[in-house]
């Protein structure tokens, strides 16, 4: 996540990417907001998200369905 986080001073890295992060580590608050971040910012990686492997344990999270919702991804 350091690496992450300094590229990031450097160069432009998606929300999403920081998001995957945190959910492959179990950090589910961490993750949703880094996945809103990713949605104010019409971030397009979120299009394939409910694919992503990394949130399979988010599936059961009401907060998950809410959010594909206002991604229009149900």
């Amino acid at each position: 996540m350091e690496q992450l986080r300094q590229r990031s001073s450097e160069h432009y890295v998606s929300p999403f990417c920081f998001a995957v992060y945190e959910a492959a580590h179990g950090k589910t608050d961490s993750a949703f907001e880094f996945l809103e971040a990713a949605l104010a910012e019409r971030d397009p990686y979120l299009t394939p998200m409910d694919s992503e492997p990394y949130f399979e344990g988010f599936r059961s999270d009401p907060r998950y369905r809410d959010f594909l919702g206002k991604v229009n991804l149900v």
